[in-house]
């Protein structure tokens, strides 16, 4: 019922259309069809606040994706400076300017970077 409801609701019906038609899709003899006719009101509010997992774990899923790609950016700046600094014999400072690393991710690199040397 909650997928029929979903499928109401992206053809453009309002909460209040796409619940009766999925009550009524429901067969007459059916004890839960009864439950829900008697309650529509707290039916509709369910559907209205009901948990999207899909939209949920999609979004948890993304964050996720960009907090690593993030966090890899970070580990192959370390690894750009140490190189530099071992390459070139550059000050961290140096390497980070030469690699054009903005200031606000200096002090997590330089940490790392001090840590593996």
């Amino acid at each position: 019922m909650i997928t029929y409801t979903k499928g109401m609701l992206l053809c453009k019906n309002s909460i209040k259309v796409a619940t009766e038609k999925a009550v009524l899709e429901l067969p007459d003899d059916s004890t839960i069809k009864q439950y829900l006719i008697r309650n529509r009101a707290e039916v509709k509010k369910v559907f209205l606040t009901e948990y999207d997992e899909e939209r949920t774990l999609a979004f948890l899923k993304k964050e996720s994706h960009d907090d690593g790609v993030e966090e890899g950016i970070d580990l192959a700046s370390v690894e750009h400076v140490i190189n530099l600094m071992d390459s070139m014999n550059m000050q961290a400072d140096m390497a980070m300017d030469a690699l054009k690393i903005p200031e606000d991710k200096r002090p997590v690199i330089k940490a790392e970077v001090e840590k593996r040397k």
